[in-house]
């Protein structure tokens, strides 16, 4: 029977030696890395299997095999030991090393963040990223250094930046409308089935400032998010009002065609979040620094 620890009665050198045999499968490897004996190594290790209750290594022919619980615990705890190394290291605000988290929203993340992400990591190699799904209304994990937001959020400890008006324009799957060009009339849209990632309001204030109205027979999509309506357009199903800023890959890779120069402006801004200037580390200011390059 396992028996239960808490963390006052945390076994860490015999949890350390689990760790390192188990990466190495070697207690005679993991004793040189520890500079411990073998013997230390083996008593620890043993001595943590007598406590759990539960064989953590297979021993046979002078090898060693982690037992599928042995196994199950190692990747946690290395795991474990990995992220120590990490808060560690982000101790140092100075310090480029280390894990910066950041919190955005899936649709950004999914729609430019992530795909722009690429030039970042390659120039900072050394900074670990980790990006959590938060929208504006929701509260702010304390290990978010920055977030990137569409519409402003409750700043409390944070200051908060705007970074780009949001201008929204129609756009369809290039094979959709025979001959659709830039020069395509308002009107002409009613004959065509129109795609929505919300309430159909976005696409109403766009005809509304066109002049024209939204056709009562008029086929339309209604989809969970943006991800999903510009999946949709691509796949020929129909038109989407879609953000300027999200659709920038698709429209130079052609995946997307814009076709009216009529932009509806919305209201909503992106919003550039981060920790007063005294509690930003150098890993958050480059990335801000980036992102403000990327949106101006």
């Amino acid at each position: 029977m396992m028996v239960k620890l808490d963390k006052r009665g945390l076994p860490l050198n015999a949890l350390r030696s689990f760790e390192v045999t188990g990466r190495l499968l070697s207690m005679r490897l993991a004793a040189q890395e520890l500079g411990v004996t073998h013997g230390a190594v083996s008593h620890q290790v043993r001595a943590l299997e007598e406590r759990l209750g539960i064989e953590l290594f297979i021993r046979e022919h002078n090898r060693l095999q982690l037992t599928p619980q042995g196994q199950r615990y190692y990747y946690e705890l290395h795991r474990i030991f990995d992220d120590m190394v990490q808060a560690t290291l982000a101790l140092d605000p100075q310090s480029l090393e280390g894990r910066l988290t950041v919190g955005c929203s899936a649709d950004t993340a999914a729609n430019w963040l992530v795909p722009a992400l690429g030039s970042f990591i390659q120039r900072y190699p050394e900074i670990q990223l980790q990006l959590l799904a938060l929208q504006p209304g929701d509260e702010i994990d304390a290990d978010i250094e920055v977030g990137i937001f569409n519409g402003l959020p409750a700043t409390g400890t944070y200051q908060a930046e705007v970074l780009r008006q949001q201008h929204f324009y129609p756009v369809c799957a290039p094979g959709f409308i025979s001959g659709a060009s830039i020069s395509l009339k308002p009107g002409d849209l009613s004959a065509y089935r129109l795609l929505h990632s919300d309430d159909g309001s976005c696409w109403n204030q766009w005809l509304t400032d066109a002049g024209v109205g939204l056709s009562p027979v008029q086929e339309q999509l209604f989809l969970p998010n943006v991800v999903t309506m510009l999946t949709a357009a691509k796949q020929g199903l129909g038109i989407a009002l879609a953000q300027d800023l999200e659709v920038a890959e698709d429209l130079l890779s052609g995946s997307l065609i814009q076709l009216s120069d009529q932009g509806l402006r919305s209201s909503s801004q992106y919003y550039l979040l981060t920790l007063k200037d005294s509690l930003l580390s150098d890993r958050a200011r480059v990335f801000s620094d980036w992102v403000r390059t990327l949106l101006r």
